[in-house]
């Protein structure tokens, strides 16, 4: 969590109904809150097969459960007949596509990623194919899509199939006038200059007239983006080496697009 972020949770009270929870669980060491949460991960799932066996017994009994508006009513449908592990939907809530697709997976796959088992996944190199570990939460939708068939992971040498069979980037591309991308180098080409694509966007940003990075106070509208963990990871690295925001990167990267 960053500082910003903090100082947002500190600036808030601590709601009422939360006061005896935050006094008590206040006085456990960092080592402890962590046990504690395990713990009541483990009674959130007893929790859900609870109320999974619930909505099976009424709905065996005839019970028409729709105006109850449960949001989590398919999925204890579907822990009550056995299809899915609810520990696999406490794993993967923040991606309910995530959920779905692993949903669909034989139940030693689920309870093998539900606890923290990381997929085999095929990276395409120069010299060949690679294999890396991969937490489902930080893979792009291309890479899920690979490693997951419907109803089952697939295996190294399928990954390489799908990946083989794919056009393969060329190491450059066709020159555009001046301008030639050089993946090799891993960056852009101008005459016989070398610039990498962060040089360039903030170059192109530079040329529009609102160029000048105004104070955070003076834009009073948000927009909310989602990147994973390794997107985040990189662009923290870029703001660190830059000595820019990350908000300011964005911005200049939204407005080398000519969007702003």
């Amino acid at each position: 969590m960053n500082k910003r972020s903090t100082e947002i949770l500190e600036a808030k009270p601590i709601p009422p109904s939360l006061e005896q929870e935050y006094a008590d669980l206040g006085r456990l060491d960092v080592t402890q809150l962590r046990e504690e949460l395990a713990k009541s991960l483990h009674v959130t799932a007893a929790h859900l097969r609870r109320l999974a066996v619930i909505v099976r017994l009424l709905e065996e009994r005839g019970e028409e459960l729709a105006d109850l508006r449960i949001g989590l009513l398919p999925y204890l449908r579907q822990i009550a007949y056995g299809q899915v592990l609810p520990e696999v939907i406490i794993r993967f809530a923040e991606s309910p596509w995530l959920v779905r697709l692993i949903g669909g997976l034989p139940l030693p796959d689920q309870k093998r990623l539900s606890d923290g088992e990381r997929v085999k996944l095929s990276v395409r190199r120069e010299d060949g194919f690679e294999h890396r570990l991969v937490d489902p939460l930080s893979m792009t939708r291309d890479q899920v899509l690979l490693a997951f068939s419907r109803d089952r992971l697939r295996t190294e040498e399928e990954q390489i199939l799908i990946l083989e069979e794919r056009k393969p980037a060329r190491p450059d591309a066709k020159p555009k006038g001046k301008i030639q991308v050089d993946r090799k180098a891993g960056g852009i080409r101008v005459g016989k200059i070398l610039a990498s694509p962060a040089d360039l966007l903030a170059a192109i940003a530079e040329l529009r007239d609102d160029a000048v990075d105004e104070a955070e106070e003076d834009r009073p509208k948000a927009v909310p983006i989602h990147l994973s963990e390794a997107e985040h990871t990189r662009l923290k690295t870029r703001s660190a080496e830059r000595g820019v925001a990350m908000a300011t990167l964005i911005r200049r990267a939204i407005r080398a697009a000519g969007l702003i």
